[in-house]
């Protein structure tokens, strides 16, 4: 890394009095690094640090960039600005990047390349420059404030010859009169044409959106309020803090050093301190008469701790394919040994009426982190594959975007199975292509986990059985596949990668992520961990001091193992001394599937589905009713059992509720607080009524007692299999009473016509709506047959 002492802090300044040089000596020494050379030209970042910054030091950082329309201006426009934050606590940055010859019309590529760079350039030397890599803001002026919105708003326009693997992604934007957007009638669209969509910061706001603070004036003739204003609707909307500041008769440069005797300067910069302060990143700021250039700076203050939270870590632990007999504390009865999920239920509290949100696993994952059933996507039926688009939008809030923005970090370890942009060797839709083949495994997978509100992923595509078989972490494959492997299905495998380590490779880095984030989880900054094992789902992989341990079959002894991988991380959470303020959920994705061989698990006295008919896939009880635990002590009472019936779905508005917020209208539509259960202070029913899904894409609504299932068989893999003779001349529809019929064998929908309409009537209104929640009516992504077709499976 080259490293350039500046020799002059006001060159190109001729106006800066010289008592700021007063101010700027509370700052360390001023450096200037070389963060990127290209067309024979080194850029630089000017950077400023407190005067009491160490080595060690995880301070937040704020990266400036400079106005003048791309054409022109001075990297060092928001000098003062940063002396002061330095002052305050921060690692300042100021960037030189690359401008475009006046009078051409040539895209501002070149600049928006050189500011992501230089932001992965400090998140990448974070150690050494004493900086927290989870808080960097971007900040910048006009043309610069396009900049400092892009790295936080916009994916795509990277430097081909760079590393991606880092993010360039700002987690908090300060925008002095910012250009925000380049669509028709705005600023630069004369430039972009029919590209606006790929360089306009306001058409690219969604749920993933870092906090922003935006100020300009009401006489600015480049930047309408209109613009301001309608880029704060879009931000809330997507469920985004923005805050905006209008100073009224001010134009376009306001805020600069030098003008209006330095009012506007020190008021905009009071504001950004405040907001910065009210993120945590600084303590609440002193009026300081120093900003106005003219007294002495206060003595500089060290490092802020971030704001300690009352709300608690979150461990949500997602088995894949575990019935929910196949616990013991929900079933008695049951032939395999479970003592760490046991001893975590009888801490906390077990739900006996949970539900995943279908019967297999893609659907569930997606409600599970956007809080809205997936049959209001384009997945009717079935599940994703390892090669598949991805299902969740990039606009659509998700639990970590949330939580991120409450002060969480946020991590997700193991299997993904939304679907992901694979990176072709030449272009093209991998979806319309079908060649997977043609993937360029060397470069960084778009539209992932860590596009979706987590700061940390480490796992696989999809299930187990489906390739590519490579571990994933963050945007890149850890190794290259080189090699063919089959584990039921046949693909691109890495050669170090062998399914039966996948369980305990999972579990190693989750206990790791718990001993990284114990200190800042200890100090006040919670995390959310969702750790989606890929087990006990086919292939049933035991590790060989597993294989046998159950007596029963390998289905079992997987089951075993994974028991004991849920043990060593709530061990982690005793060991790091974080369990008593640390919310832990562990359930299952859908029932136990027909692979386990449940014939052979009940011939010897083990019902994974306990008293429930059917099985994975199936629209029957045990497609879909799972073990539900929680436990957080001192809150829920110890050995308590709810019988609401709940939903993996809940998980969003749950979240809300625990952090104080409300859901924006277009989030969340199908997910309701489950947190007074939690407390013990729920009224029945907290849902209205539950949808469920099975593999076919055949419904069924379940309204208090009653259960109404819109196909005459199970919907999925259980007979009367879909489209089988033995489901001919059955009645259209199914009626349950589950309280006296739990095992869904006596259909009563000829003898209670009334409530089979109200029922369906019921359904057809969470369809309309595109919610089942109070809200306004939001529009499903695609049209939604209540009635699937009879199909054979």
């Amino acid at each position: 890394m080259t490293v350039v002492m500046t020799t002059s802090l006001s060159a190109g300044w001729p106006w800066l009095p010289g008592m700021l040089l007063g101010v700027l000596t509370a700052c360390a020494a001023e450096q200037a690094h070389v963060y990127k050379t290209v067309e024979g030209r080194d850029l630089k970042l000017y950077v400023q640090r407190p005067a009491d910054w160490q080595a060690g030091d995880r301070r937040p950082a704020i990266v400036f960039f400079h106005g003048g329309g791309f054409v022109g201006g001075n990297p060092r426009q928001f000098e003062n600005q940063a002396a002061h934050l330095a002052r305050r606590g921060a690692v300042t940055f100021e960037v030189e990047y690359r401008l475009l010859p006046r009078g051409s019309r040539e895209l501002p590529t070149r600049c928006i390349q050189d500011a992501k760079s230089a932001m992965r350039w400090v998140r990448r030397h974070a150690v050494e420059l004493g900086v927290d890599p989870q808080r960097i803001a971007s900040a910048g002026g006009s043309a610069g404030g396009h900049l400092a919105a892009f790295v936080g708003l916009v994916e795509g326009l990277d430097d081909a010859a760079e590393d991606r693997s880092v993010s360039a992604k700002a987690n908090a934007m300060l925008l002095f009169n910012p250009v925000l957007d380049n669509g028709p009638g705005g600023w630069g669209h004369d430039r972009v044409g029919e590209r606006y969509r790929e360089f306009s910061p306001f058409h690219n706001v969604t749920s993933n959106a870092p906090p922003a603070i935006v100020m300009a004036g009401s006489a600015d003739n480049l930047v309408p309020v209109a613009a301001l204003r309608a880029f704060q609707e879009a931000m809330q909307r997507a469920g985004a803090r923005c805050e905006t500041r209008i100073y009224e008769g001010q134009p376009h440069g306001f805020f600069n050093f030098g003008r209006n005797q330095n009012r506007f300067y020190r008021e905009t910069l009071m504001a950004v301190d405040d907001f910065l302060a009210s993120l945590g990143w600084l303590a609440p700021a002193p009026q300081d008469p120093s900003l106005t250039g003219t007294a002495p700076s206060a003595a500089p203050r060290a490092e802020p701790a971030p704001q300690p939270s009352s709300a608690p870590n979150i461990l949500y632990l997602l088995c894949d394919d575990l019935g929910y007999g196949d616990i013991r504390y929900f079933n008695p009865a049951g032939k395999i040994p479970t003592p760490h999920l046991d001893r975590l239920a009888a801490a906390g509290m077990v739900f006996t009426d949970a539900h995943s949100g279908s019967s297999v696993c893609t659907p569930t994952r997606y409600g599970i982190l956007t809080g809205r059933y997936s049959w209001r996507t384009r997945l009717q039926n079935g599940v994703l594959n390892g090669f598949s688009k991805p299902l969740i939008a990039p606009d659509r809030l998700t639990v970590p975007a949330l939580l991120k923005r409450h002060g969480y970090h946020t991590a997700c370890i193991g299997k993904w199975h939304l679907g992901l942009d694979w990176p072709l060797q030449s272009g093209g839709d991998l979806a319309r292509d079908g060649d997977s083949r043609r993937i360029d495994y060397r470069q960084p997978i778009r539209n992932g986990p860590t596009q979706l509100g987590f700061d940390y992923y480490f796992g696989i595509s999809a299930s187990l059985d489906m390739p590519p078989f490579v571990f994933i972490e963050n945007d890149r494959v850890t190794s290259l596949p080189a090699t063919e492997k089959t584990w039921i299905r046949t693909g691109p495998a890495a050669a170090d990668f062998e399914a039966v380590e996948v369980l305990p490779t999972l579990t190693r880095k989750a206990v790791e992520y718990l001993g990284r984030r114990a200190a800042q989880a200890q100090a006040g900054r919670p995390f959310f961990l969702y750790v989606p094992f890929t087990s006990p789902h086919t292939p049933c992989e035991p590790t060989p001091e597993w294989r046998g341990r159950s007596g029963l079959n390998v289905y079992a002894d997987f089951v075993m193992q994974t028991d004991a991988s849920v043990g060593e991380i709530l061990a982690a959470l005793d060991r790091h001394q974080l369990a008593s303020n640390t919310l832990v959920i562990a359930t299952s994705d859908n029932g136990c599937s027909p692979a386990a061989k449940m014939e052979e698990l009940a011939a010897k006295g083990h019902q994974p589905s306990h008293i429930f008919r059917g099985a994975k896939a199936d629209i029957f009880e045990g497609g879909h009713r799972i073990p539900f635990i929680v436990r957080w002590p001192g809150k829920i009472r110890p050995g308590s059992t709810n019988t609401q019936t709940v939903c993996l779905t809940d998980l969003l508005a749950t979240c809300a509720e625990l952090v104080g917020t409300a859901l924006p209208p277009n989030a969340g539509e199908d997910s309701v607080s489950l947190l007074p259960a939690f407390l013990g202070k729920d009224t029945p029913p907290l849902r209205e009524a539950t949808v469920h899904h099975s593999i076919n894409g055949s419904f069924a609504i379940r309204q208090a007692n009653w259960k109404l299932i819109f196909c005459p068989g199970s919907g999925g893999w259980s007979n009367p299999k879909p489209g089988s003779p033995a489901e001919k001349g059955l009645p259209p529809v199914q009626l349950y009473n589950l309280a006296a019929d739990p095992g869904e064998t006596h259909n009563l929908q000829a003898a209670r016509p009334e409530l089979t309409r109200r029922l369906t009537d019921l359904m057809e209104r969470y369809i309309a709506q595109g919610r089942s929640t109070p809200g306004p009516a939001q529009r499903n992504d695609v049209h939604v047959e209540l009635y699937k077709p009879a199909r054979a499976r």
